[in-house]
């Protein structure tokens, strides 16, 4: 069986990677945040195997929309709550600014 390779795509339009002010935004909030996956491919084991960027562009494009939220055992509900609304708050002010959704590096 062969298969031929996804072609990267883009994002939607009002659909973008992480937004810039997302990160900062959680953070002033005293939410701790990050940038979530690198992929494999890009790590310097990967790279020992021959991979170089670009090479799973689809991979790549994923890995610029995914955020590390907090998520641990003893999280509250409430605490849960807080998070999502400042994510809500977030991408509310971005959406009113029209900032550019640009990848977190």
């Amino acid at each position: 069986m062969t298969t031929r390779p996804l072609e990267p795509r883009s994002p939607p339009t009002g659909r973008a990677s992480i937004p810039d002010g997302l990160l900062e935004h959680l953070k002033s909030q005293g939410i701790h945040a990050v940038f979530h996956y690198v992929p494999l491919h890009s790590s310097p084991m990967g790279r020992t195997f021959g991979y170089k960027e670009g090479d799973l562009p689809v991979t790549e494009d994923q890995s610029a929309r995914l955020v590390r939220l907090p998520f641990y055992y003893e999280i509250s509900e409430e605490e849960q709550s807080r998070v999502a609304e400042q994510v809500r708050v977030a991408c509310e002010q971005a959406a009113r600014t029209r900032r550019p959704m640009q990848p977190v590096a």
